[in-house]
């Protein structure tokens, strides 16, 4: 599977077509990870016995489209608040919908894992409009600015995965968070 999502990702499903590869894609690890390097090398830089300047912190994003009542978040959703501030810029970018208001009434009482996510990150993205564009939401992820991105969908939810997404290497680490206990292969 993860062979062919390099090409998935381009894949026109209206048009039924696969969309040439455009030149700025996938990115460049090396050249993300010189720019992480240059924006933190100011951390370990003193001179003259002068403060340290402000840290930068780390941007740290998460794709799925399971954020919301799924098994994975029903684990996940409180640990956002314990990430420090100063030290992790927490983002989400949520690529599928919120649960049904009456759902979350009737079976959930209430209880919104989604709602609790949104008000523990630093920055909760709805990009529901690119769910099937992995080029352009490649391309919203990298200019976010993250330097480390975790995929929580893995091989799971009916085919709806971000690997189609990380093989297009919009962050300079990526990471595959506990819902396949293999590798996406990308």
């Amino acid at each position: 599977m993860a062979c062919l999502d390099k090409l998935r990702a381009r894949a026109d499903n209206n048009a039924g077509y696969i969309r040439p590869r455009p030149s700025d894609l996938p990115y460049s690890v090396d050249d993300m990870r010189t720019e992480f390097l240059h924006q933190h090398h100011h951390r370990t830089i003193h001179k003259n016995n002068n403060p340290p300047p402000p840290q930068v912190p780390i941007k740290v994003g998460f794709v799925a489209c399971s954020f919301n009542s799924e098994a994975i978040l029903f684990l996940s959703h409180d640990m956002f608040r314990f990430f420090d501030p100063s030290l992790v810029e927490i983002h989400v970018f949520s690529t599928g919908s919120p649960d049904h208001p009456r759902f979350l009434a009737e079976v959930m009482r209430g209880v919104d894992w989604r709602r609790r996510v949104v008000d523990s990150v630093d920055r909760f993205h709805d990009v529901r409009y690119l769910n099937n564009d992995h080029v352009e939401l490649a391309r919203y992820i990298r200019d976010s600015g993250m330097q480390v991105l975790i995929e929580w969908d893995g091989y799971a939810r009916q085919g709806e995965r971000s690997a189609r997404l990380m093989a297009l290497r919009p962050a300079p680490i990526q990471i595959l968070h506990q819902e396949f206990l293999m590798t996406s292969g990308a």
